[in-house]
């Protein structure tokens, strides 16, 4: 257990190359869930570009489930799009490798994309699996754990967040005054 909690590196091989990883930390999950933000199109944004086809009645609801979802974006990891981004979006995957890969290596973008061209669907999927703990699994079971585990990861920082805005908040006097 020590091992997971200190992210101690273990060996893995793509290709001809073997490359130490080991399980994300708080900072290297920041450095993913700053490439969703920077890459994730605002639900307002998207609705604006589809209302000018609608009647009024339609883009003022289109428009207020737009807002509405403003309030769960960025979308987290561990959250549908949050995987769907990270995952299986080929720019997604390769800023995951970037991240994972280049924690205890030096890499260059041209190494990224040959790891990436190289790398098949199940040692991508182990290679999630280690970046959520979960490196002694076979890949059908890594695929469950770290669907759980992202999840958990998902519900921890809608609780930072949540905590934050609350601790940030004006109340009782303090409110009035501003």
């Amino acid at each position: 257990m020590l091992d997971l909690l200190t992210a101690a590196p273990k060996d893995i091989a793509f290709g001809d190359r073997t490359f130490k990883v080991g399980a994300l930390k708080m900072r290297e999950l920041g450095l993913l869930q700053r490439w969703i933000r920077d890459h994730a199109v605002r639900p307002t944004v998207k609705a604006k570009a589809e209302a000018e086809l609608l009647d009024p009645a339609d883009r003022r609801e289109l428009m207020k489930q737009a807002v509405f979802a403003e309030r769960e974006w960025p979308p987290a990891i561990g959250s549908a799009e949050g995987n769907r981004m990270l995952l299986t979006d080929p720019d997604g995957q390769r800023r995951f490798l970037a991240v994972m890969l280049g924690k205890y290596q030096a890499l260059t973008d041209t190494d990224i994309d040959a790891v990436l061209a190289g790398v098949s669907e199940e040692d991508f999927g182990v290679l999630v699996a280690i970046a959520f703990g979960e490196d002694d699994l076979d890949p059908e079971q890594a695929r469950a754990r770290v669907t759980e585990r992202l999840q958990e990861v998902a519900a921890t920082l809608a609780r930072m967040l949540a905590s934050e805005s609350e601790a940030t908040a004006p109340t009782g006097e303090n409110a009035s005054s501003t």
